[in-house]
């Protein structure tokens, strides 16, 4: 089941204690719904006033469960002086030319270097029934990750599951036909960098592991595999998804032949990015007002998560 998830791999600076928790002002307290992935950070900023942080942890997939989205998060959610994604509203419209430009530097154009040579006559066969025509020759003509980031969204395919359903999507719609903008808690650097992440063997071995996924899914179970994930998001239960995902992905790093590779991948998609969360989140507690923030469900649970690293640097209790 490892060797499944693991394309799913597809995901951290320290301040100082805040001046509040230092003046005298209690910490900032965090509470959580039983029903939903949504927590709610109430303190005050560095003039004494209230200030709230909501926090939606999402899947960034979804189908009809999720809807119609609780009204609580929709309030905070219209309640909001701020509103903050992974990514900023300038980062998704840069996105995609970005991305392009990214593929355009793993360009493998001098024939002996192409994807093709790589791969198994059972997995080109594979990939040619999969695909058109079209976009089978062209991503033969670049690394890998760039096959794995197509190949990697069939599954949700035969899942009936969406990116379009979930609520990262839906919330960055309302946003864009809204002419609100996002803040974003990542750099589109920093996630880019995530998606082409890891020598050419590494991400050789990750297109390998997706294709035997999608090639045995009635052996395998990878389908029910990805409904564990989906489930354990909703059944609202931060131990369960720590198990699901967390635990898998740290499972996966013991025992892959990568395991210094995983491992620092696992440090750039939670650890650091958490890191760099935690600050900022400590930052809007402390600019006031209410700051509603929608971000991948992963960043919130675990002992590498965002609010553990909170409260061992004081920012909240």
């Amino acid at each position: 089941m490892l060797k499944k998830l693991s394309f799913l791999f597809v995901l951290v600076s320290f301040l100082l204690v805040s001046c509040a928790s230092t003046s005298g002002i209690s910490k900032p307290e965090v509470s959580k719904r039983s029903d939903s992935m949504f927590w709610e950070i109430n303190g005050t900023d560095s003039n004494g006033e209230p200030s709230t942080v909501y926090i939606l942890g999402t899947i960034h997939v979804g189908d009809e469960k999720l809807y119609p989205m609780p009204a609580y998060i929709t309030d905070a959610f219209k309640q909001a002086d701020v509103v903050c994604g992974e990514i900023s509203s300038e980062g998704w419209l840069a996105y995609q030319g970005d991305l392009t430009a990214k593929m355009v530097k793993s360009l493998r154009a001098e024939p002996e270097k192409q994807l093709s040579n790589y791969l198994t006559d059972e997995e080109l066969e594979f990939l040619a029934l999969a695909l058109p025509p079209e976009q089978y020759n062209t991503i033969m003509m670049f690394d890998p990750w760039v096959a794995n980031q197509i190949l990697s969204s069939f599954l949700l395919v035969t899942c009936d599951l969406q990116a379009q359903k979930g609520y990262d999507v839906t919330l960055i719609s309302t946003c864009n036909s809204a002419g609100i903008h996002m803040e974003g808690l990542d750099e589109l650097s920093t996630q880019l960098d995530i998606i082409d992440y890891g020598s050419f063997n590494y991400q050789l071995n990750e297109l390998k592991v997706t294709l035997e996924a999608l090639m045995g899914l009635k052996e395998n179970n990878a389908v029910q595999d990805l409904y564990d994930l989906y489930n354990a998001y909703l059944s609202h239960n931060e131990a369960i998804l720590e198990e699901v995902y967390i635990g898998q992905l740290k499972a996966d790093i013991a025992t892959s032949k990568f395991s210094s590779e995983k491992k620092t991948l696992y440090n750039k998609l939670l650890k650091e990015r958490n890191a760099d969360w935690a600050k900022k989140i400590n930052n809007y507690l402390k600019k006031g007002g209410k700051t509603f923030i929608f971000a991948g469900v992963g960043h919130f649970v675990g002992e590498d998560s965002v609010f553990s690293l909170m409260r061992k640097k004081g920012y909240i209790n």
